[in-house]
């Protein structure tokens, strides 16, 4: 008989950003060496990056190897947009095995330029408000 491994997150969903610190929990908690950090993001950017996996039609897993490899990003992680670490990770530009050996991560803001994209393309919701103007490129939302 198989057994199945479970694993839970925490996550915490704030209705603001606290910058740097929310991104690198490090900066603010301490815990036991045989814990992991939770994931702080905004609520905003959450949905953003839900929507553009839905939208690209990515796999549920990506999510869980994404909140795995996110853990491992506390300690070592100089960003300023949650965002610019999530479209990394859905760009194939960091994962899992990159992060293990980095001492540090500095991500840029070009790093999001996946969700500016996809945005400007919609979000593939049935009834999206507002979608001509998003492609139009005329308005900007924020």
């Amino acid at each position: 008989m198989l057994l199945k491994q479970y694993t839970s997150f925490s996550i915490i969903v704030n209705k603001n950003s606290f910058g740097q610190v929310q991104y690198d929990l490090s900066l603010l908690l301490d815990i036991d060496d045989d814990s992991v950090f939770p994931w702080a993001i905004k609520f905003d950017d959450l949905e953003i990056f839900l929507l553009t996996l839905i939208a690209q039609k990515k796999d549920l897993v990506i999510l869980v190897d994404f909140l795995l490899m996110r853990e491992n990003l506390h300690g070592k992680l100089i960003c300023s947009d949650e965002l610019e670490v999530c479209c990394a990770f859905i760009s194939k530009e960091i994962n899992s095995k990159k992060i293990k050996h980095l001492k540090l991560l500095e991500t840029t803001p070009e790093m999001g330029d996946l969700f500016d994209v996809q945005y400007r393309k919609g979000m593939e919701i049935e009834n999206d408000k507002y979608l001509y103007e998003k492609r139009s490129g005329k308005f900007m939302f924020s």
